[in-house]
């Protein structure tokens, strides 16, 4: 599901105004997928849901509309799919990084995005309880926060020449929970 919600400038959440549902028919394999243009590829189903977001946000310029994305949406075209809309028409998207991209920067000590970020000041916290899902319990959860306004370098693809873009960056990182256990005379440290 590739969800597009709305919120009105008095930060009130609207709820969902959007949603682009389908299921993959069969996985193909990476090397298969990498040099396939955008359009032939299952992630251009977050560029449609992008400029519905867009066409609605022409319509009602006072509302913010978002997408909202899972790691999927972590695609190179869809960044660059931004800077084709006027800020009249252009919707907001938080995406989900699943990829720790190459800045464009001379420092080699903050050369990828999430090693950049974790030099950041930290900005606050925040706790949160992390339902049952699957195998895994339901868990209370402590993250710090940290932020950046970063060049993505563009990726090297055959055939095609990207440019740098610029986007915000957040950092949630979960705090490790220590708990200490005598055992043997040893301390044992387990991180939650």
């Amino acid at each position: 599901m590739h969800p597009t919600i709305a919120i009105t400038p008095h930060r009130l959440c609207l709820g969902v105004i959007g949603a682009d549902i389908w299921k993959r028919d069969k996985k193909s394999p990476r090397k298969e997928r990498r040099n396939k243009p955008i359009n032939e590829k299952e992630s251009h189903h977050w560029l449609n849901g992008y400029q519905t977001a867009c066409e609605i946000s022409s319509i009602v310029p006072e509302t913010l509309i978002v997408n909202v994305a899972d790691r999927e949406g972590d695609i190179y075209e869809w960044f660059l799919e931004t800077e084709e809309y006027s800020p009249n028409t252009r919707a907001q998207w938080i995406i989900r990084a699943a990829q720790d991209r190459i800045l464009d920067t001379t420092d080699e000590n903050t050369r990828k995005i999430w090693n950049k970020l974790e030099k950041r000041p930290i900005l606050g916290t925040v706790n949160f309880t992390l339902p049952a899902s699957g195998n895994r319990k339901a868990r209370y959860v402590e993250q710090t926060v940290r932020s950046a306004r970063v060049i993505l370098k563009a990726p090297r693809r055959s055939g095609y020449k990207f440019k740098n873009v610029e986007v915000n960056a957040v950092f949630a990182k979960k705090i490790p929970l220590l708990v200490l256990n005598r055992l043997n005379g040893y301390f044992l440290l387990l991180f939650r």
